[in-house]
């Protein structure tokens, strides 16, 4: 199977580019195959999707001084039931930000497609969960239509609160969802002051995976070794260490290096996937021309090989404010109070989009990854 999606992407700065995302390569001890493939994406839909990821990447990385970690998925999920209320020129230019490529309805069909795929393993390992829901002032009328396509695509119920008269309890109602779907590894996503009487709606996705290693990396192994961040530069890291056979692949300019998780059948296959410079100083080369092809070409390179692997164990979590970064990637409109045009979404009132707020937790250890957004 061929990656289905970048679910959670990261940059450690220096070294590694990290992806967490579906695999070609299965590894030993895997399950057998045991069933057929879901239903294949449409054609372009990831290589769409890889593409918005790449672009977010480029600028929340552009001026990293520390570690960079996001979720593409989490973030294009809330932004497309957003944009499934959106008309004219906010509407052209939230699709073309977004790398939206295929028609309104076959969109939300194809989000639907990749919710089921991502949510497919519920308790198992992995575990990975995917939930959506709306938080609508009470006296808001939502249209149908728009109500419809949120619930039936996306999965997503309403929670009506008084963001008008009790925007603090709003505010902490909705922080408790996100800290239970993401069994607490996302907590207080919306800060004080986030919400507030003039808020209306609040559009919500939360992600969680946790998966062993096929292999894991015997704590014993693990040393404190120095991590490179810049030729001349480096520091030192938990590191840990192990010979085994994987998915392994090179290109011109990077190593490739696939460690599939434990799964429970063939459409839960899962891995992570280091992208590796060949010299001390590529990785701004790499990133450079970093977008959807380059990120597919990686997958394509993925064979296997016995391989002698040192990866640190790091744990973080990144909280961003996209805002600003998605206005100057080219939907401003959706953030412009005179402009924006939401009138999908309701009549009663005139909406634009205040805040985008992420957050994203990743824990990389002997056993495996948590991570959240």
């Amino acid at each position: 199977m061929r990656t289905n999606r970048n679910v959670f992407a990261g940059l450690v700065l220096g070294s590694l580019v990290i992806a967490t995302s579906s695999s070609s390569f299965a590894g030993p001890g895997a399950a057998p195959v045991v069933k057929p493939p879901m239903k294949p994406l449409p054609a372009g839909f990831v290589l769409s999707n890889d593409g918005f990821a790449t672009d977010l990447y480029g600028r929340l990385g552009k001026d990293a001084t520390k570690n960079v970690f996001f979720s593409p998925a989490s973030i294009s999920t809330a932004l497309a039931m957003t944009y499934a209320g959106a008309k004219g020129a906010t509407a052209t230019e939230m699709a073309k930000t977004m790398h939206f490529d295929l028609a309104p309805a076959n969109l939300d069909d194809a989000f639907h497609s990749l919710l089921l795929r991502l949510d497919a393993s519920g308790g198992k390992d992995p575990e990975m969960h995917v939930a959506n829901r709306l938080f609508a002032q009470n006296d808001l009328k939502l249209l149908p239509s728009f109500t419809k396509v949120t619930h039936d695509s996306f999965l997503a119920d309403v929670g009506l609160v008084d963001f008008k008269t009790a925007a603090e309890p709003a505010r902490e109602l909705i922080n408790k969802w996100v800290d239970g779907q993401t069994h607490s590894k996302i907590q207080d996503i919306i800060p004080k002051g986030g919400i507030t009487a003039t808020t209306r709606l609040v559009l919500v996705n939360a992600i969680y995976f946790k998966g062993g290693w096929v292999t894991e990396f015997k704590k014993g192994a693990t040393t404190t070794d120095a991590f490179t961040l810049a030729p001349g530069k480096s520091t030192k890291a938990p590191t840990m260490h192990q010979q085994v056979v994987t998915g392994y692949g090179e290109t011109a300019d990077a190593q490739i290096l696939s460690l599939p998780y434990h799964y429970a059948g063939y459409d839960h296959a899962t891995s992570m996937v280091v992208v590796l410079p060949k010299t001390a100083d590529g990785l701004g080369k790499l990133e450079a021309g970093l977008d959807g092809k380059k990120l597919a070409g990686f997958s394509a390179a993925i064979g296997s090989a016995d391989v002698v692997v040192s990866l640190p164990k790091w744990k973080a979590t990144i909280f961003s404010d996209l805002s600003d970064k998605l206005a100057s990637m080219g939907m401003p409109t959706a953030f412009d109070e005179k402009k924006a045009d939401f009138s999908g979404i309701t009549s009663d009132t005139k909406l634009f989009i205040s805040k985008v707020l992420h957050k994203a937790f990743v824990e990389v250890d002997e056993a495996g990854t948590t991570a959240a957004a």
